[in-house]
């Protein structure tokens, strides 16, 4: 049985088949690796995607052969790679949004992990307003968040304390990834403790999930992330730093892909008025070229004479046959 601390609005005894989403290999790790051991140890059949190649902190063959050796380790029951451009997500958000649709109903997948919109890593933010998106057209498929950058409390945590040395071990795999790091994975260890995705609640090590509930749109999720629905739903502790500054700063730039993205829209529609504009300027040009036309001596004449043709030459007559052939030449 997964070890939860406080009363989500999710029974996990029902789930049984659970999808991890990671941008980048190291990030379902970093993210949910407790979580995932947790998972697997209480029998749900896990399954991990990697939307990127991971291209951009080694080359993409040796970032799929560490995800696979920690996949080895962690336990989990199937591993696939999409091999998107690393750090270009937002370019393909249209065809990623419905491999996923396609895999969690074909799969059945009862619960989703995903990273958070409000996430400082472009790829993470990407994904996760995507999962938002495709929270309100699969329900009751749940959807729930997790964090690699930067810490936030949420309505669903996972003790993962029996499995801190195995995270440890872990680590030491994504030499590529987490090269900076130089054999210092003691000190990035402990960073990681306390300031990312693992927090301390009720003495114990867990890993945080904002799980989205029925219903939620834009405005309750980022009512959640100001505090005020915590605040209201939350019992179990208190948080008296709801309003961190993390929050605000991954907010912040939440808004800001989304700003971009409305101005884009904005900039097309512009384009699209100004085209209609200068149709519409053409036609009314036409219009006044056609009613100039229309008003002159000579459309009156060619009038007139169309009448004492056709009176003269009836339509299937010899003669308005031979007209005919005379007037194509």
């Amino acid at each position: 049985m997964v070890k939860v601390i406080g009363k989500p609005d999710i029974d996990l005894e029902k789930v049984k088949r659970v999808l991890i989403l990671a941008p980048h290999p190291d990030d379902e790790l970093l993210g949910c690796g407790g979580s995932i051991c947790a998972l697997v140890d209480a029998g749900k059949d896990v399954h991990v995607i990697f939307l990127s190649d991971g291209g951009k902190s080694g080359k993409p063959y040796l970032r799929r052969d560490e995800a696979s050796r920690v996949r080895e380790k962690l336990g989990y029951n199937h591993i696939e790679f999409w091999d998107f451009p690393d750090g270009n997500l937002k370019l393909y958000r249209k065809e990623i949004k419905e491999k996923i649709r396609n895999y969690a109903l074909k799969e059945s997948v009862d619960l989703i992990l995903s990273t958070a919109p409000y996430d400082f890593h472009e790829d993470h933010r990407i994904l996760g307003v995507i999962c938002l998106e495709l929270h309100l057209e699969i329900y009751p498929k749940r959807f729930a968040f997790y964090s690699v950058y930067n810490n936030i409390l949420g309505n669903l945590n996972l003790d993962i304390s029996e499995y801190m040395n195995k995270l440890k071990d872990c680590l030491s795999v994504y030499e590529h990834s987490l090269a900076e790091l130089d054999g210092a994975e003691e000190k990035f260890f402990a960073v990681r403790l306390f300031n990312a995705s693992v927090l301390r609640l009720n003495g114990k090590y867990c890993e945080s999930f904002l799980l989205l509930e029925e219903g939620w749109n834009i405005q309750e999720f980022l009512s959640y992330l100001l505090g005020d629905y915590f605040i209201n739903k939350c019992e179990f502790f208190a948080y008296n730093e709801v309003k961190h500054v993390q929050h605000i700063i991954g907010y912040a730039k939440y808004l800001e892909d989304e700003l971009k993205k409305k101005g884009k829209e904005i900039e097309t529609m512009r384009c699209e008025i100004d085209r209609l504009e200068a149709i519409l300027k053409e036609k009314e040009n036409l219009e006044r070229e056609l009613n100039d036309i229309k008003t002159s001596k000579f459309y009156k004449i060619a009038i007139k004479y169309y009448k004492i043709r056709d009176l003269l030459m009836q339509e299937g007559s010899l003669f308005r046959k031979l007209y005919n052939t005379f007037m194509k030449k």
